[in-house]
């Protein structure tokens, strides 16, 4: 069941970018059972700690519920340097790390987080600087967290969205470019699998992509933008003939 329904939504994801080719999803993770990539590129992830599969999801039947445990996976190529989109759903009344890359086990180097600090949601690169989006997400609801980095042509922008809302908007550039962490695994829960600080709560969807996304409209009909991938596994209308496709092609699969 799980194979067939990541197949599902890897086929809803790839018929989302028809209209997009340059809204690149590297990897997603649907926690269906597993820590599988959806996003059919392969980049599975591995389970570490105390992690499991809980019923209260968003879409699907499963979320992944940290007490102590991560999610750590490899990316070939991904370099955070350059534009990106994290982007997730969390549900928690505490606090910890949601996404990270950096050197596994060490909170060091060039490693990057998007975490909840206090309840609201903040980005740090490790030893240079810390930027805080002041929006409470540790209520105990499902909430959709998203971050952008991009270059507009002049100056390096940081993007926090909150329920496919933007939330705040930083001139980064005034602090420092990001640095490479080119061949650094990603970390879903905790801080680089350092230990250093795990979340405790679930999370469920979660998406990487290698450049910046707009918030799109609220309904997600707008392909390829956050607001899409935030109802990923809702398929657009124009799509629904092509699932019906998928569903023939499952039926042939069994």
């Amino acid at each position: 069941m799980c194979k067939k329904l990541c197949f599902l939504i890897s086929l809803v994801l790839v018929l989302g970018l028809v209209n997009n080719a340059s809204a690149d999803l590297v990897a997603a993770y649907t926690f269906e059972g597993n820590a599988d990539d959806c996003s059919g590129e392969g980049h599975h992830g591995t389970v570490h700690g105390s992690a499991s599969y809980s019923s209260d999801a968003v879409f699907g039947s499963q979320s992944i519920s940290f007490t102590g445990g991560y999610v750590q996976a490899s990316i070939a190529g991904y370099d955070c340097a350059n534009p990106f989109t994290w982007m997730g759903w969390v549900k928690t009344t505490g606090n910890g790390s949601l996404f990270s890359k950096g050197p596994t086990g060490s909170w060091s180097g060039n490693a990057k987080e998007l975490y909840v600090d206090s309840g609201n949601v903040a980005f740090n690169m490790c030893g240079h600087a810390v930027e805080t989006m002041w929006t409470n997400v540790a209520d105990g609801e499902w909430h959709h967290v998203a971050i952008t980095w991009e270059d507009d042509g002049v100056d390096w922008w940081l993007r926090w969205y909150k329920d496919g809302e933007l939330r705040k908007s930083v001139d980064w550039y005034a602090n420092m470019m990001l640095y490479s962490d080119l061949g650094l695994d990603v970390f879903i829960g905790d801080e680089c699998g350092s230990g250093g600080y795990p979340l405790t709560g679930l999370m469920d969807d979660v998406g990487f992509f290698d450049h910046a996304l707009e918030a799109g409209a609220p309904d997600g009909s707008d392909p390829g933008t956050i607001n899409h991938y935030r109802t990923f596994i809702i398929p657009e209308p124009a799509t629904i003939a092509l699932l019906g496709l998928g569903g023939l092609l499952l039926r042939r699969r069994r």
